[in-house]
């Protein structure tokens, strides 16, 4: 557990945004800032740790972590071609250091380490503050939420998936016109998170089509991510909903054919800041990937698994 005296948060000196090179306070850290809960490595297997080493960027006060956010690249599949984007997550800053600017300063550092390797638009899942607004975020993009009927007699093609699975569900996600590109490796590993019940539609020993509730702390009840066959969409959704009580809702891209025809609204995507303007001769997030209120110009999405 971090401890900052109050005495000392007035007098020790900050130093500029570092890569972490300690995994271990790094981790202790966030998982005390975040719910105070252990575990934050797992729930986001792809951003910190092993896997991402110099994606966390660490504000040092006496050696300790004080402030922190980390980012990874994440290529996006349009209709019209690859965008090369960065996700950015878990900024926080230490109470007794906040109001001095540290965020801002990390959130930069991954910014400009992103920049550096050729990201054209950055993205954050967070609530909106005026420090990322100041840093040239904006809300953007479309999600459509669709609010899920329990009323329904569940059907038997249906079963939880095993982790021999993974392999066969991959090929729906890519039948998606748009989605964040993943590797084998990547996919498992994000369905290892926990927390993750991922049901699948099963005809004559084939996977038909899944989808995937909760995601750590994160999306309780809500299902972020499917795929497969249409046909097969609408009674594998509605049984999941009748069978986990979680299940409460279904979130997808507002610029696809939705998987049910209930009740839906159409709610901003994430914030979006355009790096590399240039390349699509505009730096208003809105008017490329558009919002609730207007259709984009290259629409986009990222499933719930891509968040960061």
């Amino acid at each position: 557990m971090l401890v900052v005296k109050a005495e000392e948060s007035l007098t020790c000196a900050l130093e500029n945004p570092v890569i972490s090179r300690d995994p271990g306070a790094l981790i202790c850290f966030l998982d005390q800032e975040f719910d105070g809960q252990l575990g934050l490595l797992s729930e986001f297997p792809l951003l910190i740790g092993c896997a991402n080493p110099a994606g966390s960027w660490v504000i040092l006060a006496d050696q300790l972590p004080v402030s922190h956010a980390a980012w990874r690249p994440i290529t996006l599949l349009s209709h019209a071609r690859p965008i090369r984007a960065v996700g950015i997550g878990l900024v926080t800053t230490h109470s007794d250091y906040r109001g001095r600017g540290l965020a801002g300063q990390v959130v930069n550092a991954c910014l400009d380490a992103a920049t550096g390797q050729g990201a054209e638009v950055a993205f954050l899942f967070a609530e909106t503050r005026k420090l990322y607004s100041e840093l040239g975020f904006a809300m953007a993009g479309r999600e459509r939420l669709i609010s899920l009927n329990k009323d329904y007699e569940p059907q038997k093609n249906v079963r939880e998936a095993f982790e021999p699975d993974a392999t066969a569900l991959l090929p729906l996600l890519e039948d998606h016109p748009l989605r964040a590109r993943r590797t084998p490796d990547e996919f498992a590993a994000l369905l290892s998170i926990p927390e993750t019940h991922v049901y699948v539609w099963e005809e004559a020993n084939q996977i038909r089509a899944y989808c995937i509730e909760g995601k750590g702390r994160d999306l309780r009840g809500v299902i972020h991510e499917w795929g497969g066959d249409a046909r097969v969409l609408d009674p594998l959704l509605r049984t999941v909903a009748t069978l986990n009580p979680r299940a409460s809702c279904v979130l997808g891209p507002a610029d696809q054919e939705p998987p049910l025809d209930d009740e839906s609204s159409i709610e901003p995507l994430a914030q979006f800041k355009i790096l590399k303007p240039d390349v699509f001769g505009t730096a208003d997030p809105c008017s490329l990937f558009g919002n609730p209120e207007t259709p984009p110009t290259l629409p986009i999405y990222i499933w719930g698994l891509d968040s960061v």
